[in-house]
């Protein structure tokens, strides 16, 4: 199985994606799109573009986190508990 004329694939580096962005920044090449904020590079990206839309998001954290909030509930309880009612029903 092992023949010695033929060679294995030499190992190709990653030369996008994750892991290659990862490598670029570790070198230090590509320090310029390090350096700047995807806010700053484009700002358009980020813009709120419904003032109506954001606004409803917004109430809807509110709710969803006053939701969670579990107020102490009142003790209904009767003093005394309530008698035993007996009812006949006949022709």
């Amino acid at each position: 199985m092992d023949d010695p004329f033929t060679k294995h694939k030499p190992h190709r580096k990653p030369h996008s994606g994750p892991s290659a962005d990862k490598k670029k920044r570790k070198d230090g090449k590509n320090k310029k799109e390090n350096e700047q904020d995807p806010r700053i590079r484009n700002p358009k990206a980020f813009a709120i573009n419904s003032v109506v839309r954001a606004e409803r998001k917004f109430r809807r954290g509110l709710d969803v986190e006053t939701k969670k909030l579990r107020p102490p509930q009142v003790d209904r309880t009767p003093i005394e508990p309530p008698p035993f009612v007996v009812a006949i029903v006949g022709m």
